[in-house]
């Protein structure tokens, strides 16, 4: 009984250190997306959205973040601020990195974004690693993020299946996919451990497969695709 207790005890702890590290698990099936179709990232970005933070907390909060996502270059923080009557807005960019702010002093709600161009998974989960750091996800703030990747097949069809095939592998519930001159667009619900309403429940995952001079590409986004593609 003892045994069953403390087997109990652990799974229990397992996952609450799982459930409180929520910075980790939003990112946690864009991974999932990449290595099961055997992609090449190229863009990654972040979206933080806060509620109720005053101007100079906001502020702080952009240049550790700034600082953060620019140690990955070794570059330092030198950002351009712009002060308007209910907005201020907050930009720094360099050669792969794009770190924009915006609050609007009026509603109190800001967010930051960062872009990066980068080459590997592995760059992608060291950004994530220090951006954790200073993300801590409450009532208060929001992240949303998506990656970018090059798909190998030129065929939409290919595409298509092998991405219904990695969300299937993942247990992944409600795929719906819909055909546009551009390409496909898809959402999907990851099985991903988070408590909604008392129970485990699924995050959102949006993609699309698009056509550009380049080549094809897949962007896919958690729980949203926030930026234009």
């Amino acid at each position: 009984m003892k045994k069953v207790a403390c087997l109990m005890l652990i799974c229990i702890l397992n996952l609450s250190f799982i459930l409180n590290d929520k910075f980790y698990i939003k990112e946690d099936f864009i991974n999932k997306f990449i290595h099961g179709l055997d992609l090449s990232i190229e863009e990654y970005g972040i979206r933080i959205e806060l509620e109720g933070m005053s101007e100079k907390d906001f502020i702080d909060f952009y240049i550790d973040i700034c600082e953060e996502a620019l140690s990955v270059k070794g570059i330092e923080s030198n950002f351009n601020i712009e002060y308007g009557k209910n907005i201020t807005t907050l930009t720094q960019m360099e050669e792969d990195i794009k770190i924009s702010g915006l609050m609007n002093n009026k509603s109190k709600n800001s967010y930051v974004e960062l872009k990066f161009n980068i080459k590997s998974i592995e760059e992608k989960d060291k950004i994530d690693e220090l951006l954790k750091k200073e993300v801590k996800l409450d009532d208060s703030k929001r992240v949303y993020k998506y990656a970018k990747a090059k798909l190998p097949e030129e065929e939409l069809e290919k595409n298509v299946l092998n991405i219904k095939n990695t969300l299937k592998n993942e247990n992944s519930k409600d795929i719906d996919i819909v055909y546009s001159e551009a390409g496909v667009l898809g959402t999907a619900l990851a099985r991903s451990p988070y408590i909604k309403n008392g129970f485990l429940g699924y995050e959102d995952i949006n993609f699309a497969v698009m056509n550009y001079d380049s080549g094809v590409y897949l962007i896919v986004g958690t729980p949203i695709i926030y930026s234009s593609y």
